[in-house]
């Protein structure tokens, strides 16, 4: 019964730090960058060999095999306790397997993240150009802004910022993809580098809540909030 409380007890922990590990990102309003990615992961590793060296413990201790030159002979209960100590394994396998993969996107998923994705490299390339994706609907709400904005006034600051710097280059990380049919809102996170006018570097780390809408086979803002987390 020990084996039985270590395994159980070990799967509880392993589940609690890796839901704590990825609410940290959120809490602290903090994009989790690739090594943040592979400390999780190296965690989850450490902690599957952890699990498994509980699960050897429990079977060695609990299943008795007798040798008998070439012979293997089981006491009675063995195979019961072989049988069910597999059973338990698939089951840990597959809560570990199921946290780690819950995060796949579906096809419509992609196809949402694509679009948001093609129109910051537009308005990396062409600010101007990154307003045709603004229906005219819009209603955005920066964390800048103390009331939403209207397409029009996307309109007028983005025509003031293009002539204030250029934007060098952006990461995009997705947190949250919801789809039905077609609408769409999209939580990330996003960083990005702007050199001004005078040639210095502005760094900027924010997060966004896209709402979207497809026309004519495109994914359209609709509405907006986030902007940029300031410390």
């Amino acid at each position: 019964m020990a084996g039985v409380f270590y395994i159980l007890s070990g799967s509880i922990l392993f589940l609690i730090q890796q839901k704590i590990i990825i609410n940290f990102f959120f809490i602290n309003n903090k994009a989790p960058t690739e090594y943040d990615y592979a400390v999780v992961l190296s965690k989850s590793l450490f902690n599957i060999c952890y699990l498994f060296n509980l699960l050897q413990y429990y079977v060695s201790t609990t299943l008795h095999l007798h040798f008998n030159h070439s012979l293997i002979t089981f006491e009675e209960g063995t195979m019961k306790t072989l049988m069910k100590s597999t059973l338990l394994f698939l089951i840990l396998f597959s809560f570990l397997t199921g946290f780690s993969f819950a995060q796949e996107w579906t096809d419509a998923q992609k196809e949402v993240w694509a679009g948001v994705e093609t129109y910051w490299e537009i308005n990396e390339s062409n600010p101007l150009g990154f307003l045709s994706y603004f229906d005219d609907s819009y209603l955005g709400w920066s964390y800048n802004n103390e009331a939403p904005g209207t397409r029009d006034d996307a309109v007028k600051s983005f025509t003031y910022w293009t002539t204030q710097g250029k934007r060098q280059f952006h990461t995009l990380t997705p947190a949250r993809i919801w789809v039905d049919g077609n609408f769409a809102f999209v939580h990330y996170y996003y960083s990005e580098v702007t050199e001004n006018n005078d040639g210095k570097p502005l760094s900027e780390n924010g997060r966004w809540t896209d709402i979207l809408m497809k026309k004519n086979g495109k994914w359209m803002l609709v509405g907006d909030h986030g902007g940029e987390i300031k410390k």
